[in-house]
This record gives C-alpha cells, sequence and structure tokens, in this order.
C-alpha cells in the first residue's frame, strides 16, 4: 500500500507529493503532479490521501 510523503521546498518554493510503495526490497517513489505553496496545504492533502488508503483497507 503506498503512503504520500511532502517533499520539497524546490527553487520556486513550491512543495509536492511524492506516493512512496515498498513492495519486498523495491522501494519506487513516484512525483505527483500538482504542487503546493505551502507546507501546510501539502502535509494536509498527504493526510487526506493516506487516511483514505487506511480507512479502505480491509479490517
Amino acid at each position: 500500500m503506498p503512503v504520500y510523503e511532502v517533499h520539497g521546498p524546490d527553487p520556486v518554493r513550491e512543495y509536492w507529493l511524492v506516493e512512496i510503495e515498498v513492495m519486498g526490497a523495491v522501494t519506487t517513489e513516484t512525483s505527483l503532479a500538482q504542487s503546493y505553496r505551502t507546507k501546510v496545504a501539502a502535509q494536509a492533502a498527504a493526510d487526506l490521501l493516506n487516511a483514505d488508503l487506511t480507512s479502505a483497507s480491509p479490517a
């Protein structure tokens, strides 16, 4: 199951989300296309995505 983390800021002071998925010894990191002006906004988006993933998991 992927986890979303905040990365940045980049040279123009924007933050972005990275989807991280670990499958055995292989870790893939994929940057999402959306960027955010503040770290707070990016963290809120990551928290929302991570919460959606955990609530969708079977109990």
